[in-house]
């Protein structure tokens, strides 16, 4: 996962394997009081590194299934994608 904000780019990895014919589930979240990126695979946190914090409408445009500027498209299939918005807690 890559997230492009405004002063930086922070990556999450996860482990390999997930190109296995079975589904996966992927959800990412990041708080912009933070500044966290989380990845959740399957339920389990692979990752949390610290961004920017910047707006939460920054950039204008979510790419899923390749990098912001179009490219290193993903090999497999993305069945489903839901971006959330929630308020402060």
């Amino acid at each position: 996962m890559r997230g492009a904000q405004a002063t930086r780019t922070v990556a999450v990895n996860s482990s390999p394997g997930f190109n296995d014919g079975k589904p996966h589930l992927f959800v990412f979240e990041r708080v912009e009081s933070s500044g966290t990126v989380s990845l959740y695979v399957d339920g389990s946190l692979a990752g949390t590194p610290t961004g920017g914090t910047e707006s939460l409408t920054a950039p204008s445009v979510l790419v899923m299934g390749a990098q912001q500027t179009l490219i290193y498209f993903l090999t497999g299939d993305i069945a489903e994608g839901a971006p959330l918005q929630r308020g402060p807690a």
